[in-house]
């Protein structure tokens, strides 16, 4: 009768070992599902999220390329009155790849006001690219987001950085500092960090 009862004891032992493996199989799995559940509903949110994002950026492209083509054909001259282009966009008898529009004043010879082309906030100016080499005085306006104009060679520049200027404002005075062989301005137009031809943008 003793090993009987012993053997009950054991057996009700197991049992109720048994019961508290089930019962802690069971909380895990329904932590893992729950676990499963958020991390299904975290990937569905962050899909949702990086979709609106997507959607975003297309909206903004589309917004900036708007932007962009109400541009051309509407930048003003930066030189007024008795100039020239000496120079012209892309390949050309002086360079194999210029990369804007040289003009020059008749007169005065030199020293002739330089003028905005566009409505934009003056991003550079004094010596922007003295770090590579070139010491023109230059100023940089940007238009949007993806649109630039650059003015080189400049004997003064009479604006700062962070500057609004309108169509027309007085930026400088033409000159020729930096690799210039004469006294002219190189008008640059960038477009998404690529050089364009600026009589596309020009009346």
């Amino acid at each position: 009768q003793r090993a009987l009862d012993a053997a009950r004891r054991l057996l009700d032992q197991k049992k109720a070992d048994m019961e508290a493996l089930r019962r802690r199989q069971e909380r895990q799995f329904a932590a893992a599902h729950s676990n499963a559940l958020q991390t299904r509903d975290l990937i569905a949110a962050q899909k949702r999220a990086l979709e609106g994002q997507r959607a975003l950026v297309k909206r903004l492209k589309r917004l900036a390329d708007r932007l962009d083509l109400a541009y051309r054909g509407r930048f003003a001259w930066p030189e007024r009155g008795n100039f020239a282009v000496t120079q012209e966009f892309g390949r050309t008898a002086f360079s194999p790849n210029h990369t804007g529009l040289d003009m020059a004043y008749d007169v005065p010879v030199c020293g002739g006001p330089i003028y905005a082309g566009a409505d934009g906030t003056v991003l550079a100016d004094g010596r922007p690219n003295a770090g590579y080499g070139d010491t023109a005085i230059g100023v940089v306006i940007g238009h949007s987001q993806r649109l630039q104009t650059w003015y080189w060679h400049l004997s003064s520049e009479i604006v700062n950085v962070g500057q609004v200027v309108e169509t027309g404002d007085l930026i400088g005075y033409e000159g020729a500092t930096g690799m210039a062989t004469g006294c002219h301005l190189h008008f640059q137009v960038m477009f998404d960090g690529e050089p364009v031809n600026p009589r596309n943008y020009l009346p």
